[in-house]
């Protein structure tokens, strides 16, 4: 008679499964335990780098292609269903990890040689298991853990359950500029399910796999040089600035330091572009400039263990321009009032009357105040009150802050 065994993975499986239940209180469990269950087996990881080689690893995928592929040339529809397929095996964060690098031409078609080259190496550069804690890299300027307050801070602006999102609606969370995440870096988290995405439960798990990623060198995560972050910058607006004029819409420039890549918040995209010098007839600014402002002093550039500290000594403060919010708010429509002669039809503010009224005699504020603020409005109907009074207070007490915490940074070096 063979001996009995408990599979060591049983107890992990059991509480986990417990726990799911018990969060999520199902009215009928067995259904709920069947797509649990059915989930769990699609996801789990049988580990391929113990039972392929990387050789014999592309040559199943070539052997799997081989009936789908005209003129070096197959679906990307095909090409992930075959690495979702049984026999091969991989766990969920493993195709993620292949998709990040799958590169598609007009048509949607990839070029099976390189595809199947890419794929092969992006899969066993790296075994990082997404249970284990995130490597200690920087993801955008953050800590893994930082980086998953941030990513579920961004998740809890969604309406429902955040460990409940549709696909659709966490595409549109992962573009937010306030992860600063890249296309790779996107397909990467998306491809870890074909499912709902749980940004609380996996929030982790998510990060970890960015971590890894960038760790393996498949989504390189280089500090950015003086010189190199320059040039990029340069390229993005004049890009943008097809006249050659040296001159942007102050939104423009914000928009663009969103989508950068920066890793920067909005707050501190507000606080760079605090230091713009405004052309007030037409709300331009001179990129280039900022620009080496930005790139000779900013954030991005002192160290994250420093800044962190700098943080940690300097909190957001309480009041500013000696109120508080409310105060702030009752600042700011008074200021609204000084010019309440220029209102629009729609009842908002055109952005140069906003400049000038915060720098009038009911709130005094610096050039960089008011520019910081005006990074802040959103201005494609005018400047709306109620939006101005609600960000004037936060912008502010951000500016304060960022502008202490840069000056202990310089004292101290």
């Amino acid at each position: 008679m063979q001996d009995s065994a408990i599979p060591p993975e049983l107890t992990k499986i059991t509480k986990e499964f417990c726990r799911e239940v018990l969060r999520e209180q199902p009215t009928n469990i067995y259904s709920f335990g069947a797509k649990y269950f059915a989930t769990l087996v699609k996801s789990r990881r049988i580990d391929v780098l113990e039972r392929m080689s990387m050789e014999e690893f592309k040559e199943h995928l070539i052997s799997a292609l081989a009936s789908h592929v005209s003129d070096n040339k197959v679906d990307q529809g095909v090409f992930k269903k075959v690495l979702w397929e049984e026999k091969l095996g991989l766990s969920s964060f493993q195709v993620a990890r292949a998709a990040i690098v799958m590169e598609e031409d007009e048509r949607g078609l990839f070029d099976c040689e390189e595809t199947i080259s890419a794929v092969t190496t992006a899969i066993f550069a790296g075994t990082t298991d997404p249970d284990m804690p995130a490597p200690h890299v920087i993801i955008h300027g953050s800590t893994p853990e930082e980086f998953v307050e941030i990513l579920q801070a961004v998740a809890s602006t969604y309406p429902g359950n955040m460990d409940s999102v549709p696909r659709a609606e966490a595409a549109l969370l992962l573009r937010s500029p306030d992860l600063g995440l890249t296309a790779p870096e996107r397909r990467l988290i998306m491809g870890t399910t074909d499912a709902e995405l749980r940004f609380g439960e996996d929030a982790m798990k998510y990060t970890t796999l960015l971590g890894s990623a960038a760790e393996a060198g498949i989504v390189p995560r280089p500090k950015p040089v003086l010189s190199t972050l320059t040039e990029t910058l340069i390229a993005i607006m004049q890009e943008l600035d097809d006249g050659r004029t040296g001159r942007l819409p102050l939104w423009t420039v914000r928009d663009a330091l969103f989508s950068a890549g920066l890793g920067l918040t909005r707050l501190q995209v507000y606080c760079v572009l605090a230091d713009a010098v405004l052309v007030e007839a037409d709300m331009t600014i001179e990129y280039m400039p900022l620009i080496k402002e930005f790139a000779a002093a900013h954030i991005m550039h002192l160290g994250v263990v420093e800044r962190h500290n700098a943080l940690v000594a300097h909190p957001m403060p309480d009041t500013v321009l000696g109120a508080d919010q409310a105060g702030v708010e009752e600042q700011v429509a008074d200021a609204l009032r000084d010019v309440s002669d220029r209102v629009l039809p729609n009842g908002n503010y055109a952005p140069v009357d906003v400049y000038e009224g915060v720098r009038g005699d009911a709130m005094r504020l610096s050039r960089q105040e008011a520019m910081a603020i005006l990074a802040a409005a959103d201005s494609r109907d005018g400047v709306a009150p109620a939006d101005l009074q609600t960000c004037a207070f936060t912008v502010l007490c951000a500016y304060t802050r960022e502008k202490h915490v840069q000056f202990a940074i310089t004292e101290d070096k």
